[in-house]
């Protein structure tokens, strides 16, 4: 989500003496109109506040990064989002930019490996659509894999600073293991929480 997006969202929002759940819920219904907390993700969405509150109720490593996966449509990007937003709100501290797969390839065959420390800040980060790409992309005639190119990196600053990334994927445990080479799916294991999303597609609805 883009800056001034995310600005609008916040000016829409009152957050003053929201509750965490009521503020979640306000942002969700603002983002898709839709939105609820139900059966499907109500423990799905427990998780998230646990983590993004250093609850220690989380089912997870509170260093790591988090890794939603599930099928299309099944509001892993929206549920990032809404605490994307929530970050900046009550907890900046935590607060992540999200870059689009595509946006970082398109950098690359456009500028080449330099392209890739935009999206290395020195803070958390989220990638969303891991693994969506088949791989190798040609800049000048030099053929490179820029998304194991970043995660390399982000494995480095988590190492070295303790700077977490989060990802958003459609592919299960064993197909990201395809996707991607052994070294940097190990590191993926390391670096992340794995959190499968299985709630019926928004989209639907």
């Amino acid at each position: 989500m883009k800056p001034q997006e995310i600005k609008k969202i916040m000016e829409e929002v009152n957050s003053d003496g929201l509750s965490l759940d009521e503020l979640l819920v306000n942002i969700g219904k603002r983002l898709e109109p839709k939105f609820e907390i139900n059966a499907d993700n109500s423990e799905y969405y427990n998780q998230l506040k646990y983590y993004f509150t250093n609850d220690s109720r989380f089912n997870g490593d509170l260093n790591k990064g988090l890794l939603l996966v599930g099928n299309n449509g099944s509001g892993k990007t929206l549920a990032l989002t809404i605490f994307q937003i929530i970050t900046l709100i009550k907890d900046k501290g935590n607060f992540f930019m999200m870059y689009d797969t595509d946006e970082i390839i398109d950098e690359f065959t456009k500028y080449g490996r330099p392209s890739i420390e935009q999206f290395n800040n020195y803070g958390d980060i989220a990638i969303d659509e891991l693994g969506q790409d088949s791989g190798l992309h040609n800049f000048f005639g030099t053929k490179e894999d820029p998304t194991e190119l970043l995660l390399s990196r982000r494995y480095i600053v988590f190492k070295s600073n303790g700077f977490k990334t989060h990802c958003i994927s459609n592919l299960d445990a064993n197909a990201l293991q395809e996707r991607f080479s052994p070294k940097i799916y190990d590191r993926i294991c390391e670096m992340f929480n794995l959190m499968p999303f299985v709630g019926k597609s928004w989209r639907r609805k």
